[in-house]
């Protein structure tokens, strides 16, 4: 990446939780900071499953920049309630 070697996001989210926003033609919403306007849907939550930083992402509109070296970042981490894990043994 500090050479230049642009690379794409591949992000997976699913299950429960999800909350979209469905903008119709004329619509306009802010997203990231940006103006977007409609016809779209913005997914405006998700319950993330795994993020992968590679050449090719699976949304090639995607792009990763490096973060600053030492800066600090805030982030939530919320767990859903979960059932015990039943393994079978041999």
């Amino acid at each position: 990446m500090r050479e230049g070697v642009p690379y794409e996001a591949s992000i997976n989210f699913g299950g429960d939780g999800i909350k979209i926003q469905e903008l119709g033609d004329g619509e306009t919403t802010e997203v990231n900071g940006a103006r977007f306007d409609g016809p779209g849907i913005v997914v405006r939550e998700w319950p993330l499953r795994g993020v992968a930083i590679c050449p090719y992402g699976a949304d090639m509109n995607t792009a990763c920049v490096e973060m600053a070296a030492g800066k600090t970042y805030a982030a939530s981490v919320c767990h859903a309630e979960r059932e015990p894990t039943r393994r079978k043994t041999r």
